[in-house]
């Protein structure tokens, strides 16, 4: 039984995850799901700036509490999966809970710079979970759909780091629309709803799956001995009909697909022209 275990805890939140997906730094960033890929690639591009111990990325049900975690944390770090709903979660204990409206008006707070009403709870917090598990300081961006809080990127630093002071929380303000970008493009959506009203052609088939393996539109071209202003009108297309607006959100379309078809990937690990919609 690890540290935060032993602690004395609240109850994790009501409707916190049982599991979390917990990935080392350097798998999520070549992970073989493209919405943990992109998680890792967000941490990577903060990290020059702000950089971090641990990152835990959760999508908040509608009573605002964690309804699906991804933590991806560096090797001096080793959260639980209750640890992590627990420091992403809900409830009078956590000083950062979603359901506190001063914390989703501020946008992003930290431990150096909570709102008074919050801040008599923190050392209790800091106390119970997250020292236990070696981390001294926390950073939150509450991200939003419209006026409607949707999802939060936790940072963590452990003591080998300092706080976060008000350059980088600055910073995190100023990335808040790239990170609810991100977020976006790691939530499927499909303006359709039904696989056959989807109805894309065999080139454009062929066409979203190159793109999902990696490839750019030359590429694409090159690949099927097709013009280049070709594959940008069958990409066009396949966004329209699939309900996406950019790449990353194509790849996290046809990864549910592929995770719903069990068995869809190929030994290489790219996406079969068998788990798109048709």
């Amino acid at each position: 039984m690890g540290a935060a275990e032993a602690a004395p805890t609240a109850p994790p939140p009501a409707g916190a995850p049982a599991t979390a997906r917990i990935v080392s730094y350097a798998i999520a960033l070549r992970h073989c799901d493209p919405s943990v890929s992109l998680m890792g690639r967000v941490l990577a591009t903060l990290n020059p700036i702000v950089p971090t111990s641990a990152a835990i990325f959760a999508k908040l049900t509608p009573s605002l509490t964690p309804g699906e975690l991804v933590v991806i944390e560096r090797s001096e770090c080793a959260l639980s999966a209750q640890a992590a709903a627990q420091i992403a979660g809900g409830g009078a204990f956590n000083p950062f809970a979603p359901a506190h409206s001063a914390s989703v008006r501020a946008g992003i707070l930290s431990t150096q710079d909570l709102p008074e009403s919050q801040a008599p709870t923190l050392p209790g917090y800091l106390d119970r979970f997250l020292r236990p598990n070696g981390l001294c300081h926390q950073a939150v961006a509450y991200l939003g759909d419209g006026d409607r809080p949707v999802a939060t990127v936790t940072l963590l630093r452990g003591s080998n780091l300092p706080g976060f002071d008000a350059e980088e929380t600055a910073f995190l303000a100023q990335a808040r629309p790239f990170l609810e970008a991100a977020f976006k493009a790691t939530t499927p959506r499909c303006g359709v709803g039904t696989a056959a009203a989807l109805g894309l052609t065999a080139r454009e088939r062929e066409v979203a799956r190159l793109t999902a393996n990696g490839l750019n539109n030359a590429e694409i071209a090159d690949a099927l001995k097709i013009k280049l202003g070709t594959v940008k009108t069958h990409l066009t297309r396949v966004y329209v009909k699939l309900g996406v607006q950019s790449r990353t959100e194509l790849i996290a379309v046809i990864a549910t697909r592929v995770r719903q078809n069990k068995g869809g990937l190929r030994g290489d690990k790219a996406v079969s022209d068998q788990c798109l919609p048709v």
